[in-house]
This record gives C-alpha cells, structure tokens and sequence, in this order.
C-alpha cells in the first residue's frame, strides 16, 4: 500500500470520528433543549398559579370594600362578608372573628359552623382579655361540631 492509501484511511477515520461528535452534541444540545422547555413550562405554571392567586385576592379585596361602603353604620355584614372571604382564600371549610367587648372576646362573625356550634360560641364561650387566652371552664358541654 502506499502512503497515500494510508493517509485515507486515517482521513476516514477522523471524519467517522468527527461525525460522531457532531452527532454527539446534536443529542446532547436536544437534551439541554428540552430540558429548557420543561424548566420554562413549569416556570409558567408557577406564574399562572401565582397570576390567579393575586386575582383571587384582588376580587376578595374588591368584594369587601363593596361592601364597606354600603354598609357605612353597620359594622355584621363587613364581618360576615371578611370570615366568609377569609375561609374562602384559605381554602377552609370553618372561620370565626372574635371581637373584643370589654375584657373579654365574643364570637362577632363566622362561616360554616353548624348552628349548634355557632349558639355555643355566641351564648358560652368567651376569651378573657389577657396575655394568655383561657376558654371559659368547661362546665358547660360543648355541642359536638357535626
């Protein structure tokens, strides 16, 4: 063979050699392409989420005010409107507000409680005005919450 068949068949070799590189990195450049759009799909679930939370919120604040300002000497369906917002942007079945009368706390507003729950909460219970908050003794059955 001579020399210039010799230098070929290297020539071939580093073009195969070559070739699988490039093929190489065509794969590895997809992988990183793909890769980006499932970064970038999962990015724009996280911004849709957070986008109707901040509408949620929005409406809740907006619903409030409304009523707010139709009910400019009552203060019960401003409550009743923010535990029924409240339970709703937190996704819980049951909320309360007490408020302060003196030196103790009543049951102002609340959303889900059945009803023999709620007469125990307005009649019974209370919350003394301290540093600590101690529920009135028990001494009185409290109605189960079904």
């Amino acid at each position: 063979m001579s020399g210039k068949g010799a230098k070929s068949q290297t020539r071939g070799r580093k073009l195969r050699s070559t070739g699988t590189k490039a093929e190489a990195r065509g794969v590895t450049a997809r992988r990183s392409e793909s890769a980006l759009v499932t970064k970038l799909k999962a990015h724009a679930r996280d911004l849709e989420k957070k986008l109707g939370e901040a509408l949620e919120q929005q409406t809740a604040t907006a619903d409030v005010l409304k009523v707010i300002s139709g009910s400019v000497f009552e203060l019960q369906p401003v409550l009743d409107t923010l535990v029924a917002t409240a339970a709703r942007l937190c996704d819980a079945e049951m909320a309360f507000i007490f408020r302060r009368q003196g030196e103790v706390y009543r049951l102002a507003a609340n959303c889900g409680f059945p009803p023999a729950y709620e007469a125990f909460l307005k009649g019974v219970a209370y919350l003394q005005a301290a540093p600590l908050l101690r529920a009135e003794p028990r001494s009185k059955a409290m109605p189960s919450m079904s």
